[in-house]
């Protein structure tokens, strides 16, 4: 299972001809459960093994992003981001 959420501020601080560049700063939900398991068997039995994780984060986190204008329709955006998260 995979559960996500963020919510950003974006404020630009560079925008000319098709080129902008700017800062974002947030809060974002991240929740991963996972599971495993494995059986083997042989002349002797069959042997099971299982595990399972989960990981639940919540924090704040920063970044920056970019978008250049490729054509009148198109671009090409990049984010980068960084948190810290509990």
């Amino acid at each position: 299972k995979l559960h996500s959420a963020e919510f950003n501020i974006a404020r630009n601080f560079f925008s000319n001809d098709g080129v902008r560049f700017g800062n974002l700063a947030g809060f974002r939900y991240f929740y991963l459960q996972e599971e495993f398991a494995l059986s083997a068997s042989d002349a002797v039995g069959t042997s099971v093994y299982r595990t399972r994780t989960t990981n639940n984060l919540i924090g704040g986190q920063i970044g920056t992003e970019g978008a250049i204008q490729v054509c009148q329709r198109y671009s090409i955006d990049a984010w980068g981001k960084v948190g810290i998260f509990g």
